[in-house]
């Protein structure tokens, strides 16, 4: 059950939902997104990994991911992680 929606932190034209992210600089988001593109050699939804784990950074959440290379990325960028393998 989702009880909340957490808008974005940064807005990525054609990715964010209108009313659903906020403007920023984009800093800690294209941090994650180049960090995830230089270990996995760009894959396809390394934009929309980098938006989710933003929001975790930004607000203390704790990301749950089975995900290894978000997981490492995101952790280097101080947010708390909870690796589920599968």
């Amino acid at each position: 059950m989702i009880d909340e929606v957490a808008p974005t932190e940064s807005f990525v034209v054609s990715l964010s939902r209108i009313g659903l992210g906020k403007l920023s600089d984009g800093e800690i988001y294209t941090s994650l997104r180049d960090a995830l593109n230089n270990r996995n050699k760009g894959k396809a939804n390394n934009s929309h990994d980098a938006l989710i784990a933003e929001v975790a950074v930004k607000n203390g959440y704790v990301l749950i991911t089975a995900d290894t290379d978000l997981a490492e990325v995101a952790k280097n960028h101080g947010c708390k992680i909870l690796f589920f393998a599968p």
